[in-house]
């Protein structure tokens, strides 16, 4: 019988950052944390060349997400004055909410509709 796991990636670094997350904290607090080299892997395109495509130790990706965390709610009260207004790209969405932006489809609509009725 073969048993299939499935994880999603959010899923195993939530996993990871739960499980290390004494000696990542230990790492930063003492600024002896030192990002890994990324893997290259190299992905066949349509035109025949190859596109790059690093990948980052899971560790890195933890420590990297926590510093784009802390620089997001430091910026949400400037980025907002221009959300849905002059910028309709990489807008943040609430503290409480799970994805860090807005989806870009629902960026898109309200784009379309300031288009529209500028118009």
């Amino acid at each position: 019988m073969l048993l299939v796991l499935s994880f999603s990636l959010s899923s195993i670094l939530q996993f990871y950052a739960a499980s290390h997350r004494i000696g990542i904290r230990q790492t930063l607090a003492g600024r002896t944390f030192e990002a890994s080299y990324p893997e290259i892997k190299y992905l066949p395109k349509a035109s025949q060349t190859l596109r790059p495509m690093a990948i980052l130790a899971v560790s890195d990706r933890v420590v990297y997400q926590a510093i784009a965390n802390v620089v997001a709610e430091k910026a949400r009260p400037i980025l907002s004055t221009a959300a849905n207004r002059q910028s309709f790209a990489n807008v943040l969405s609430d503290p409480v909410q799970k994805p860090m932006f807005m989806l870009w489809k629902i960026q898109y609509r309200l784009f379309q509709n300031k288009v529209s009725n500028s118009v």
